[in-house]
């Protein structure tokens, strides 16, 4: 079945969009050499499906059979962490190659939704067989991480993402992907009573057990699809999800436009309930004036330094300015660290060229020889009341060449 005869060309721009953007492995990332991750690939591979694209929907399926890890999981790449080019607007493929690749949960359970879907575009049962392996592996390696209380984890349990929490969306999307892999069992006469039983403890959690989500980290509620997610899922009676919505329609619904992402005007609102309460006081002209004081000073203090640089170092002709670079586990990726950034804005703008330099290593290679590993050899006496003994001083390097 094909929607090409009820949308006679209408979809022609998406067709020719996502092919463009397919490798010749298959995979489909997010734009042309950009991230990947399973989820967001099988989404546009479905798309394909529905437009009449099978062969090519079939070969988005084929890539992620072929580099399914042996436990039945998938590496994607985190959205939010794609860098972008602040003069174009855009994605960008720079510093791509240092994305955090992560195990999400959500992502490895959606291949059932996209096999279930395939089989009910065309009745092929053989095609369901033979990617059945596929959906069974990915699906118990995700109900394997479920809680005892019904929530799923967010992602598998691997060195960069230790934070033990679930997510209503992505617990939702599961919801549906066990749906789909249920209905994909009976249709191929395999009996899953483990997946029925996990699949209800999660309608459960997400239905009576608000607590169990976002743990560690900020509550997501702002965002949409925490709001609309689990109605689609099919997780909530029907009176609970007409609850849900009602609740909150107001809070993302703009008539005549549709649905916002992110609910600001809780904040908004209280931000201007503060700014009426400071207002006031902050009109005071001993403010003002401090303000302006601190301009001023700060002006001259940063100009100083500037002269003194240039007499020691030289005019903007003759010098380059090197800083290193921060680490900041907690920085946004692929962006330039924001400590320090108003000193090199200081720089910058004294028409110095500035330079980031990344630190990894840099204290145990030598800078002479470029290739030699450095090592403490300066002996001092420990400097802990304690001891009575001497360590190496982490101050001067020697290299071992």
């Amino acid at each position: 079945m094909s929607l090409n005869r009820h949308f006679d060309g209408y979809f022609d721009g998406a067709h020719a969009t996502i092919l463009s953007l397919q490798n010749a492995d298959g995979s489909i990332p997010w734009f042309k050499n950009g991230v990947f991750d399973p989820w967001n690939h099988l989404e546009a591979a479905m798309g394909l499906n529905v437009i009449g694209a099978r062969a090519e929907a079939e070969k988005a399926i084929a890539y992620l059979r072929n580099s399914q890890l042996e436990d039945g999981s998938w590496w994607g790449q985190l959205g939010s962490a794609v860098p972008i080019d602040e003069e174009l607007h855009q994605f960008t493929n720079k510093g791509m190659d240092t994305g955090q690749q992560i195990r999400d949960t959500n992502f490895i359970a959606y291949c059932a939704t996209a096999i279930w879907h395939h089989l009910c575009l065309h009745q092929d049962l053989d095609y369901a067989h033979a990617n059945w392996p596929m959906v069974e592996a990915a699906i118990d390696f995700v109900i394997a991480l479920q809680y005892p209380q019904g929530d799923i984890r967010w992602t598998a349990r691997d060195a960069g993402t230790p934070e033990e929490d679930a997510l209503v969306t992505g617990n939702s999307s599961i919801h549906k992907s066990l749906s789909c892999a249920l209905k994909l069992a009976e249709a191929l006469s395999k009996d899953r009573p483990h997946w029925q039983h996990a699949r209800a403890k999660l309608a459960e959690a997400l239905a009576h057990k608000p607590e169990r989500y976002d743990r560690t980290w900020e509550a997501k509620d702002r965002y949409s699809m925490d709001w609309y997610y689990p109605v689609l899922s099919g997780a909530l009676s029907l009176e609970q999800g007409q609850a849900r919505l009602e609740a909150d329609w107001d809070k993302f619904i703009i008539d005549g436009f549709g649905c916002r992402c992110v609910a600001f005007r809780k904040y908004i609102k209280k931000k201007n309930e503060i700014n009426i309460k400071l207002f006031n006081f902050y009109e005071n002209y001993i403010f003002r004036k401090l303000k302006l004081n601190s301009y001023i000073n700060r002006l001259k203090s940063e100009q100083q330094l500037i002269n003194r640089f240039k007499k020691i170092f030289g005019s903007p002709k003759d010098t380059i300015v090197c800083i290193g670079d921060w680490e900041q586990r907690k920085h946004r990726k692929f962006k330039e660290p924001t400590k320090g950034i108003g000193f090199r804005n200081m720089f910058r703008k004294n028409d110095f060229q500035v330079y980031l330099v990344d630190e990894f290593r840099t204290s145990c290679k030598c800078s002479n020889c470029e290739d030699g590993e450095c090592s403490k050899f300066r002996e001092i006496r420990n400097p802990k009341p304690a001891k009575n003994n001497s360590i190496l001083s982490h101050g001067l390097l020697l290299c071992k060449k």
